[in-house]
């Protein structure tokens, strides 16, 4: 079983490292003392000397197998703590793009069935990628993948959209009119399906999630009286490496199962 503190156990075994090698020193420095005083003693006192350094030398033994045990399991610790690597971070949208546009295109090819899922205000950077994934394979390959979308946006009808500029509420009504324009273009296509949901308050982050296991997550918010998406930094999760990128993983997910209502629907895979 893995260990729940890495690091508490690291820091334990590096202080039973310390305490031993000093007993060690201790020891050898004792047994030097009586060595050196030797012709001083009686008898009786050399006989237990003797006694004492047998006991000395088989307790330093000891100490020395002990302290092997704890620098391997120390070793063992410290590469699981190098390991541990915080999460991969993009500055923006343009650096994150291409990425997101090879685990797609590279999924379109390799999987069975790729499922996308974004999350956002007007989807106008992610939906626009994920179309130009769609087509670049449609135009290799001559047909589309086998791919389920689902995308969640903002409400036309939101109360926010005036204190987000007329800009975003363009981008947004964009938005709707392509997802229909491409419900139409994929309608008798067997293997492509579309889920459009909305909400209606203004989220705190949004993202892209390919195939459940790789997250690309980004915050919504407010930069000098400036609502700000794409502009903002963005993190990696993968599916498996640690808890906390579960756990980020399944928190994305719940927000196409809670309140979601479908307002564009193409479906292929129900």
């Amino acid at each position: 079983m893995a260990d729940k503190h890495p690091q508490e156990n690291a820091w334990f075994y590096r202080g039973n490292i310390t305490s031993i090698s000093a007993a060690v020193i201790i020891a050898i420095a004792g047994s030097a003392w009586g060595a050196l005083n030797w012709e001083k003693f009686t008898l009786a006192e050399k006989t237990i000397l003797i006694v004492l350094v047998i006991s000395v030398v088989t307790i330093i033994g000891i100490l020395v197998y002990y302290f092997f045990c704890l620098k391997k399991q120390f070793d063992v610790i410290s590469k699981k703590l190098e390991s541990v690597e915080e999460p991969r971070r993009y500055d923006n949208w343009d650096q994150v793009q291409p990425r997101i546009r090879e685990l797609i295109s590279d999924s379109f090819i390799h999987s069975e069935l790729t499922e996308l899922q974004c999350v956002g205000v007007a989807l106008h950077v992610s939906w626009k990628t994920v179309r130009e994934c769609l087509e670049n394979h449609l135009e290799k390959y001559k047909t589309y993948p086998n791919v389920k979308i689902c995308l969640k946006v903002l409400r036309k009808d939101s109360v926010h959209w005036e204190k987000m500029g007329v800009d975003w509420k363009r981008r947004n009504n964009s938005f709707y009119d392509g997802a229909n324009l491409f419900c139409n273009q994929i309608k008798g296509v067997p293997n492509v399906s579309l889920h459009v949901y909305d909400y209606e308050y203004t989220p705190n982050w949004h993202g892209v999630l390919i195939n459940k296991s790789h997250l690309f997550r980004s915050s919504c918010l407010y930069r000098n009286n400036e609502f700000t998406v794409h502009k903002n930094p963005y993190v990696y999760f993968l599916a498996g490496a640690n808890n906390y990128s579960n756990m980020q993983i399944d928190e994305f997910q719940y927000w196409f199962q809670f309140g979601s209502r479908e307002i564009i629907k193409n479906y292929s895979h129900e």
